[in-house]
């Protein structure tokens, strides 16, 4: 992400959010365990 500064402060700033964090994929009820784990 180094070459993408907005990308990443924005992921940065995403990944704080109780719903964003709610929707990563290990979070998932279907999640495969390669994914969850």
């Amino acid at each position: 992400m180094v070459q993408f500064p907005l990308l990443a402060r924005l992921n940065d700033a995403y990944k704080e959010l109780p719903s964003f964090q709610d929707a990563m994929p290990e979070k998932q009820p279907d999640a495969p365990p390669s994914v969850a784990s």
